[in-house]
């Protein structure tokens, strides 16, 4: 409930401040904030920096709002002209995801950069809270939110099935990559009550049908965007191996929207919900 109440404020200062005068002079004033995280976008917004956002990530589409504000690229292909552009005064990533020459020249130009760790676990997501929170002086805020994700982590029932996941990473043009163990999304599946279909590499490897043969994937899931750029079900049928599936033999396909899957953020429990209903109850 403080997570929404939070949003919906934030929300309507964002919607109202529309150009004007007025407007454009108390701005001068205030920080310029950009994100080159998803995860760290939705943080800044609940403890009420997210009107003072003037650019951010690919990965940002958190709140709904945050689409109106200029979007710079993924992280690791930003350009260094295309954020000093914005006139930032902070700019928040996440550790090793940023080309250290492009920090040094922000810090050059008289820039704040902010660099949070990242773990993908619910401490790794505290703890990234608590990072962004002490950058703004914000520790009193971000307490309450902590404590929301401990109270609603705490009411998910314990879960541990012997279900078969295997994650479709869809990067466009074909290229199509599946997730072995230490990824977000593996972290994720196992959160959830689930198994990681592929446990013998780390990180992604290319989609092959041997994996798909050996992982014996009882459900295949995907982020959204993924599922609509290979052409849904009908595409999905045409990678070689994936008919021949357990999890396709039995529509077993579940898709969600990648920063809630794999962010790590603020919503972290609301995304470990979300998979277990999809995995567990529906599609």
């Amino acid at each position: 409930m403080y997570r929404l109440i939070i949003l919906f404020l934030f929300t309507m200062v964002f919607f109202s401040c529309e150009d004007g005068a007025p407007q454009a002079e108390q701005k001068t004033a205030q920080p310029r904030v950009v994100s080159l995280s998803g995860s760290i976008t939705e943080t800044l917004f609940m403890l009420g920096w997210g009107d003072k956002l003037v650019g951010v990530d690919v990965t940002s589409t958190y709140p709904r709002v945050v689409t109106k504000l200029p979007t710079l690229g993924h992280a690791r292909s930003i350009q260094t002209e295309a954020v000093l552009a914005l006139n930032p005064t902070h700019i928040f990533l996440v550790k090793d995801e940023v080309n250290p020459e492009l920090i040094s020249k922000w810090k050059s130009a008289g820039v704040s950069v902010i660099e949070i760790s990242k773990e993908y676990s619910i401490e790794g997501s505290k703890n990234s809270i608590s990072e962004i929170a002490r950058a703004l002086n914000e520790e009193e805020e971000s307490k309450e939110l902590i404590a929301d994700i401990e109270l609603q982590y705490r009411t998910l029932k314990d879960t541990m099935t012997d279900v078969r996941v295997l994650f479709i990473y869809a990067r466009g043009g074909g290229n199509l990559m599946v997730s072995g163990t230490n990824t977000p999304v593996a972290n994720m599946i196992h959160l959830a009550g689930a198994q990681n279909a592929i446990t013998e590499f780390e990180d992604y490897k290319p989609l092959s049908i041997e994996y798909l043969i050996k992982s014996k994937p009882q459900v295949i899931l995907m982020f959204d965007t993924g599922f609509d750029a290979i052409g849904g079900l009908d595409g999905l049928e045409k990678i070689p191996g994936v008919a021949e599936t357990d999890a396709y033999k039995n529509k077993r396909i579940v898709r969600m929207d990648g920063q809630l899957l794999s962010g790590f953020g603020p919503r972290v429990v609301d995304g470990i919900s979300e998979l277990r209903t999809r995995l567990f109850l529906k599609n």
